[in-house]
């Protein structure tokens, strides 16, 4: 069950990792357009 609840957890991990990522890229693209 432990090692259950870990894997959901890294898979929770890598979409909230992924959706900063996509985030931050498209803050600097704004960012470079205003520039």
């Amino acid at each position: 069950m432990e090692t259950y609840r870990k894997h959901i957890g890294n898979i929770y991990d890598k979409i909230i990792v992924q959706r900063f990522i996509i985030l931050q890229s498209f803050y600097n693209i704004i960012w470079q357009g205003k520039v």
